[in-house]
């Protein structure tokens, strides 16, 4: 701004002597009556520019900071959301609306004896074939919860037969629209 304001000065100085002539129609008389006045206006005009100018910048420094702080606490939780998944004892999947599969942990993988090869497909209806996850599926798309609990029997990975509780529910947005499905699988085995 201040280098603006010291060229502009020099130039509206040549001007008034004559060293250079503005272009276009202006008069010398008129040049003299208004160069104080057009000299104040435009030294005011860089200042404010400067000014308005470091405003921005520092904003765009601050939010900078508060993105990369976020994108620090986002990781954290994403790792948070990855270990707990991981960590709980039963077998946890999580589709959308669509059935389409978002997460499933190790234990339910386990629980279904199915390769992770099988789960690129993406449909919670390709490795969970049982009659009654279509009447879930299509109570998804519905919004109507048809089962909250069944009961089958399955062969394990290690081919003894099991029985295998599932547990449906929504998961839903804080408006409360169903987002998707939630199915907990808890081996009941031991306890029929």
């Amino acid at each position: 701004a201040s280098f603006s304001s010291i060229f502009y000065g020099l130039l509206i100085t040549f001007q008034l002597y004559g060293f250079i002539r503005p272009l276009g129609f202006y008069d010398v008389a008129e040049v003299e009556e208004i160069t104080l006045y057009r000299l104040l206006i435009n030294i005011t005009g860089f200042y404010l520019l400067a000014l308005l100018s470091g405003f921005l910048a520092e904003k765009v420094r601050k939010i900078d900071d508060e993105l990369e702080t976020n994108k620090l606490h986002l990781a954290k939780l994403q790792e948070l959301h990855d270990n707990v998944i991981r960590s709980i004892n039963v077998g946890l999947i999580i589709s959308d609306q669509k059935g389409n599969l978002i997460t499933i942990n190790d234990s339910a993988i386990d629980l279904l004896g199915i390769s992770k090869s099988k789960l690129k497909a993406g449909k919670i209806a390709d490795f969970l074939c049982y009659p009654e996850i279509k009447d879930v599926l299509t109570g998804l798309k519905n919004e109507e919860l048809v089962h909250s609990k069944l009961e089958s029997t399955i062969k394990s990975a290690s081919g003894n037969e099991i029985v295998l509780e599932m547990n449906f529910s929504f998961w839903k947005s804080h408006e409360g629209v169903v987002n998707g499905l939630v199915i907990l699988l808890q081996d009941i085995t031991v306890e029929k």
